[in-house]
């Protein structure tokens, strides 16, 4: 039976080999003993000496009242002492196997309980890896929910007036869809975990309702008891185990939460096509610094040209017109060096890359961005592109500026100086045309005192109608001293037309320098005419008043003429 026992222990698969491999030693371990114990008492040849005593008694037996000296008489004593021995080594076996038997229970017992106990401690295990799990999980979803907050769409604009409503609703939608996604999972999560919870507080209720064994000395009650007691272990064994299986399905539902890698990959979509977006709107400001950095480059390249026409212009009127432009001078006084415009153009160029070089920066970012790229890492590195590029701008802008006014104040005193200049012309037109009326006025007060003669008138008279020789005489006496008076008079009147011819000449050739004037300072005010940036009239309406003005002198030296 004992060899039986063994190997059926040795079959079972239901047991934890470590309980198995112990069982089957204790097992051995007794089968051994009881058979050094049958050797030890001659168990080994118990059946041939009971058949030899069965016969014997039953020879006796038919023997009875029979001769007295027969063997069989003198043998009783000696059979009956072996009767006797039989019957103690009986009682010596069964106390044997009763103790074996009990240590089997016992062992059976004892693996029992400590296999109650393993189950249990697994489950604690399995309990705590649940809530782990569960716990590093619902830590792991939440952390994606936290990453899905730090999408800002307000770097894209308002809701009305959004940039690119089209992907922007998209990824919108996305995180919605991810979100409530999550937060099923988290909550399947924590329904996992309270019944998971549940199962242990059912271990510790219903379970340790039923009878517990605390005294372990038991191996001198009877195996009907131990059995009992036994029974009673393997019901609780076979509800933990199925608690177990209930533990460790929910661990399975777990690890498919675990495995699901969709919410991790969409999470990665999403950032990769917000990145693109923002990347996108970022490089539009940038792109936008570059054109403002190329218009004020542009502008700035402008009016370093226009320094530089006006230098030239007003060094050739100078020559031309013999005005003092003093252009050194002021140049000097301005502290602007006839370097500083290649200097300009080296900072124009300077900017120019350094907006490039933030571009392509921008654009590299841009192009290297990944589903695992770190978005704020990004945002920082492009805002800062951004505001870097800005920054140049009002540096370059600032130059603009400096250039602009310097230009403005040479425009300004250039033309002011040509306008000074028209002032002296238009004095020097009236001085001449008053010379020119005062020389007239004197030719005229001759020729009216001519034709205003009375005895010319006189004889011009008799000369019409009949007149005696006398009258004639005296006529042409008259006309004779009149005669006389104009050729005295003649070189004092060509005196004044000659002199108001001259004054006339001075009076064109001023004319001449206001329209020349006109003209330079035309040429200066228009050399910016396309890339003004300023509403400055440079006094030009002084400038056209001096002009009108002699204009009016020119009508009057032409009508003198």
């Amino acid at each position: 039976k004992l060899n039986q026992n063994i190997k059926t222990i040795k079959e079972t698969n239901s047991i934890d080999k470590f309980y198995t491999d112990k069982f089957e030693n204790i097992l051995t371990d007794k089968k051994t003993e009881l058979e050094k114990k049958f050797t030890e008492m001659s168990l080994n040849n118990h059946e041939s000496n009971n058949n030899e005593l069965i016969t014997y008694f039953n020879d006796l037996k038919a023997n009875l009242g029979k001769n007295k000296e027969n063997m069989l008489y003198k043998q009783f004593n000696e059979k009956e002492k072996a009767v006797d021995d039989i019957k103690k080594k009986n009682v010596d076996i069964n106390k044997i196997v009763s103790n074996i038997e009990i240590t089997i229970y016992t062992s059976i017992y004892n693996i029992n309980e400590e296999t109650e106990n393993e189950i249990g401690k697994n489950i604690e295990l399995l309990n705590t890896q649940v809530l782990e799990k569960v716990k590093a999980n619902v830590t792991n979803l939440n952390e994606i929910k936290e990453k899905l907050k730090n999408y800002d769409f307000h770097d894209f604009g308002k809701e009305e007036n959004i940039k690119y409503p089209d992907e922007i609703n998209k990824i919108k939608n996305d995180i919605d869809t991810l979100d409530q996604k999550i937060d099923k999972s988290i909550e399947t999560l924590t329904e996992i975990k309270k019944n998971s919870e549940s199962h242990v507080d059912e271990i510790k209720g219903q379970i340790d309702k039923l009878k517990k064994v605390t005294n372990k000395t038991i191996y001198n009650e009877d195996p009907k008891e131990i059995e009992k007691k036994i029974e009673n272990i393997v019901a609780k064994i076979d509800k933990k185990k199925n608690i177990y299986k209930a533990i460790n399905k929910l661990l399975n539902e777990i690890s498919e939460i675990e495995n699901d890698k969709t919410s991790l990959e969409k999470l990665k979509d999403i950032n990769l096509s917000y990145g693109q977006s923002l990347g996108n709107l970022f490089l539009e400001q940038i792109d936008e610094e570059r054109k403002k950095a190329e218009h004020t480059i542009k502008a700035m390249e402008a009016y370093i040209d226009d320094l530089d026409n006006i230098k030239k212009e007003s060094q050739k009127i100078e020559k031309e017109m013999k005005i003092k432009m003093g252009i050194n001078k002021e140049m000097e006084a301005l502290k602007i060096s006839h370097d500083d415009d290649k200097n300009y153009h080296t900072i124009s160029k300077n900017h120019e890359k350094s907006i490039s070089d933030i571009h392509k920066n921008s654009l590299k970012i841009i192009q290297e961005f990944s589903k695992e790229s770190n978005i704020d890492d990004i945002k920082k590195e492009l805002q800062k592109n951004v505001l870097e590029s800005q920054n140049n701008n009002t540096d370059i802008n600032q130059y603009l500026r400096k250039v602009e006014n310097i230009y403005n104040i040479l425009k300004l005193n250039k033309i002011k100086k040509i306008i000074d200049k028209v002032k002296e012309y238009t004095n020097e037109i009236d001085k001449n045309n008053k010379s020119i009326n005062n020389e007239l006025s004197n030719s005229e007060k001759i020729i009216k005192k001519i034709e205003e003669n009375s005895s010319l008138k006189e004889c011009q008279s008799k000369i019409e109608s009949t007149i005696d020789d006398k009258d004639i005489d005296g006529c042409i006496k008259n006309i004779t001293d009149l005669k006389t008076y104009i050729l005295n008079e003649e070189n004092n009147i060509n005196t004044y037309f000659k002199n108001a011819e001259e004054y006339n000449k001075n009076v064109l050739l001023n004319f001449n320098n206001i329209e020349m004037a006109d003209t330079k300072s035309q040429y200066i005010l228009n050399i910016k005419k396309n890339n003004g940036t300023n509403s400055n009239d440079y006094n030009i309406n002084e400038l056209k008043e001096h002009k009108n003005k002699s204009n009016g002198y020119k009508d009057e030296a032409d009508k003198n003429t």
